[in-house]
């Protein structure tokens, strides 16, 4: 982990190890015998987080979970009581929030009026079409479909009145009215910048949980319709 505000002092994993520093089977384990430990990052499945993370929290940690962060929005819901009652922080998160471009792209669409959006995210597990609708009524449509050949595609895009918006690489390259102002490639600075967010949040002894992206998914699974289709070979 490259990041100048935390040192890595220890692992829990039941498969792998990290050169360089104590190594457990067990996250009770490590959270039991690694005192100096003020900060953990569940990096397991999902399905694994909220226990994880609750023993951590438990355990007077500071916690940050990636994507998805629990297996069920309950769980992330008791997660997040359960850091407040404990005065920690708890990071829930995903690495594309910090892409080079997403801020630039956040002060751009701040005080313009939306009037449309597409999302096509090609590298995904699934193949999925959602229509969504903000409360204003402006209808936002996103496309998922792990079929696509060639470069993926990671691009979301926002008309508005006074111009249009793409984002591109999963945040990293932004276009404004097909104007590029920016093209960075690749993850490089997305981990430093979310770990010195997470650096912050823990000296503040703050939280930031924002799970309704999780409610997103969980909603198109409650009302979206299955369809079974002709079968895919790789």
């Amino acid at each position: 982990m490259s990041s100048p505000q935390f040192e890595l002092v220890g692992c829990a994993s039941r498969n792998a190890r990290v050169d360089g520093v104590a190594n457990f089977s067990e996250l009770e384990t490590m959270l039991a015998e690694a005192p100096q430990l003020d900060c953990v990052s569940i990096c397991t499945p999902p399905q694994a987080h909220f226990a994880a993370a609750l023993a951590a929290l438990r355990a007077g940690k500071h916690v940050m979970l990636e994507k998805p962060p629990t297996a069920t929005t309950r769980q992330i819901a008791l997660l997040a009581d359960e850091a407040a009652r404990r005065g920690r922080t708890l990071f829930q998160t995903w690495h594309s929030r910090f892409a080079a471009s997403v801020d630039a792209a956040r002060e751009w669409v701040r005080g313009r009026t939306l009037t449309g959006g597409r999302i096509i995210w090609q590298q995904a597990p699934i193949a999925a079409n959602l229509r969504m609708r903000t409360e204003d009524g402006v209808s936002v449509n996103a496309e998922f479909d792990f079929r696509q050949k060639g470069e993926q595609s990671w691009d979301i895009e926002l008309f508005t009145t006074t111009g249009r918006l793409k984002l591109s690489q999963g945040g990293a390259a932004l276009e404004l009215d097909d104007q590029v102002i920016s093209a960075d490639r690749g993850l490089a600075g997305e981990y430093p910048r979310l770990y010195a967010r997470f650096a912050a949040l823990c000296t503040e002894a703050k939280s930031e949980v924002d799970w309704r992206p999780f409610q997103l998914v969980a909603d198109a699974f409650l009302i979206g319709e299955r369809r079974v289709v002709a079968p895919h070979h790789v």
